[in-house]
């Protein structure tokens, strides 16, 4: 299984849902988002906070992938609680995991 990691609004779950296949455009807010939400292996947030509060299993053509919650959670520390108890359990259970780190290209840069 694969697993995304990232802070909240670094484009875990926009990340799977390109590397699935879907096509993306560019919405109003300048984000990525596929043009029929429907069609998303996972659901994209918009800009406002986080919008994965529990790993979301998905089934993609490039094998089993967990879009986990993000970081430095917005929702407040329940959130964040429920976001490493959830890690840590995935870690104990899963066989096999890759782990798909998402971060931003200005990370890299100065």
């Amino acid at each position: 299984a694969v697993l995304t990691f990232g802070k909240t609004g670094w484009g875990k779950s926009t990340s799977i849902n390109y590397l699935n296949g879907s096509n993306l455009i560019v919405t109003a807010r300048g984000g990525l988002a596929p043009p029929d939400a429907e069609r998303a292996v996972t659901p994209i947030g918009n800009g406002d906070g986080s919008t994965t509060l529990y790993p979301e299993y998905c089934d993609t053509c490039f094998g089993k992938v967990y879009d986990l919650p993000g970081d430095e959670e917005t929702r407040g520390i329940v959130p964040e609680i429920i976001n490493c108890v959830s890690k840590k359990g995935m870690g104990k259970v899963l066989k096999k995991l890759k782990i798909l780190l998402v971060m931003p290209a200005s990370t890299f840069t100065h």
